[in-house]
C-alpha cells in the first residue's frame, strides 16, 4: 500500500509490489470514501497508450491529500481533448509536463482498450496526435 508521503510529493507514488507510478501517467485518480482510485496508462508504442487496471489506496485519514492529488494531476496536463476516429471509437490526446524534461510529453489514450491493438486506429490517432502537437507548437518562427 502507498504511503501519503509518497503520493504528495514531486516523486511518483509507490504502488502496491513496489512498482511505481508516474504522474504523467495517471490518467484519473478518483475518491470515494477513504479510498483513492488511480488509473494508469502503459504505452502500446512510444506515443499509444492504454489504461491499466484501476489501483486502489485505502487512506483512512487523507488530510488533505484528495486536494494534493488533484491538483498535482491537473497542473501536469497542458492539453488534453477527444478526438473521433473514423471506425467511430475515441481517442483522448494528452500532453503533459513532465519534472525536468523540456516541453510536452504527448500521447493518446483510446477510450476503449482493444481500439488500441488495432493498427488502423493507431495510425490514424498517432495522425491526429501528430496535428495536435504541431497546433500546440505553433508556426516555426520568421527568421527573414
Amino acid at each position: 500500500m502507498a504511503h501519503r508521503g509518497s503520493l504528495s510529493t514531486g516523486q511518483p507514488a509507490e504502488k502496491p509490489a513496489g512498482r511505481l507510478l508516474a504522474w504523467e501517467y495517471i490518467v484519473t485518480a478518483r475518491w470515494a470514501g477513504d479510498v483513492l482510485t488511480v488509473t494508469t496508462a502503459e504505452a502500446v508504442t512510444p506515443q499509444i497508450m492504454k489504461r491499466l487496471p484501476p489501483v486502489s489506496f485505502p487512506l483512512p485519514e487523507p488530510a488533505d491529500l484528495p486536494r494534493v492529488v488533484r491538483q498535482r494531476v491537473d497542473r501536469s496536463v497542458a492539453a488534453s481533448h477527444r478526438q473521433a476516429l473514423s471506425a467511430g471509437s475515441t481517442v483522448l490526446l494528452v500532453g503533459r509536463r513532465v519534472s525536468g524534461r523540456d516541453g510536452l510529453l504527448w500521447y493518446a489514450v483510446f477510450d476503449r482498450d482493444s481500439d488500441a491493438d488495432d493498427p488502423q486506429a493507431r495510425r490514424e490517432a498517432t495522425e491526429l496526435l501528430e496535428s495536435a502537437v504541431a497546433a500546440q507548437s505553433g508556426p516555426p518562427p520568421d527568421t527573414g
